[in-house]
């Protein structure tokens, strides 16, 4: 059924008029907007304060994205664009929480704090959570920022229903080490130390690579970006601790549009001057993406420390 594991976390309700039992949907974990879902194959403490979840990107899930923006007579193209993101996302990815705590770790990497639900004139669907960041900004809900990502993940972790006490900004920190890190294996290069922000430069343009909040922003945009971007514009959103090869949500960025998202991972050179992500970039027709491939100019991403020696 359509969009059944964008659900993945709901029951199938019964008809007034046909009473039947609820039939449970498969458990999945949203990755990032427009990306396929995560079906969870195994799990633990569901609902406690360490709740795990490992899904996998398959290829039912990969043509569901799939189908969703190409013509449903295009066969081949839905296979094509299936066996691309299957190749993008060939590992499992794991989330945990802290569902007592409210502490969030989600696939892609990163730290959370529960920070209460979006009104309901806010947002389409009541009591969604929302989700406060390590810099102590609340993650918002469009497709570039993925706020709604973090919810249904707590959703599968923990239930639509765990309310915790929501953190104010100077609680916002790491989530404990006693949370199991997501495993990834791609490079195996010592990143710089976390807990500083570095200049690193980006096709001309400046950028801040900041591994305590796994947060790339601009700095100064080359000219032909200034009017594309401005300085704080979020590039990437993920991983980028040290002992740890990066992964996260990149953004791409075109003059009117709303930046688009979409997942990469990449690892930083051995002497940790030079950072490399790849993934599937976005193929735009006006603002609306339409695709994505290897061969999108967003698909390689290069950053080269500004502060090496």
């Amino acid at each position: 059924m359509k969009h059944a594991l964008l659900a993945a976390s709901l029951l199938a309700l019964p008809s007034a008029a046909h009473a039947v039992e609820p039939v449970a949907q498969p458990l999945a974990l949203s990755i990032a907007a427009r990306t396929p879902v995560a079906v969870v194959g195994a799990a633990s403490g569901i609902g406690t304060a360490e709740a795990r979840a490992t899904g996998r990107v398959t290829e039912a899930s990969a043509r569901e994205q799939c189908a969703g923006f190409l013509p449903e007579a295009d066969v081949a193209g839905v296979r094509d664009c299936a066996a691309a993101w299957l190749k993008q996302f060939p590992n499992d990815m794991i989330a945990n929480a802290d569902c007592r705590a409210g502490i969030l770790r989600p696939v892609g990497g990163g730290s959370y704090r529960y920070a209460g639900e979006w009104p309901k004139q806010e947002i389409v669907g009541v009591g969604r959570s929302q989700w406060r960041g390590g810099d102590g900004e609340i993650v918002g809900t469009s497709t570039a920022e993925g706020g709604l990502s973090l919810s249904q993940q707590w959703e599968t972790l923990c239930g639509a229903s765990a309310k915790p006490r929501p953190a104010q900004p100077a609680e916002a920190r790491p989530v404990e080490a006693r949370l199991a890190p997501t495993p990834v294996a791609f490079g195996e290069q010592a990143p710089p130390e976390s807990g500083s922000q570095n200049l690193w430069d980006h096709n001309g343009s400046e950028v801040w690579l900041d591994p305590g909040t796994g947060v790339i922003s601009y700095e100064a945009a080359k000219p032909a970006m200034r009017a594309v971007v401005r300085r704080g514009s979020v590039l990437f959103r993920g991983r980028l601790g040290a002992d740890r090869a990066v992964q996260g949500t990149a953004y791409a960025f075109k003059e009117g549009c709303p930046p688009a998202p979409y997942p990469v991972r990449g690892a930083y050179s051995r002497d940790g001057g030079t950072l490399v992500l790849r993934g599937l970039g976005p193929v735009r027709e006006g603002c609306t993406v339409v695709a994505y491939t290897e061969r999108s100019p967003h698909a390689t991403l290069r950053f080269v420390s500004l502060m090496s020696p």
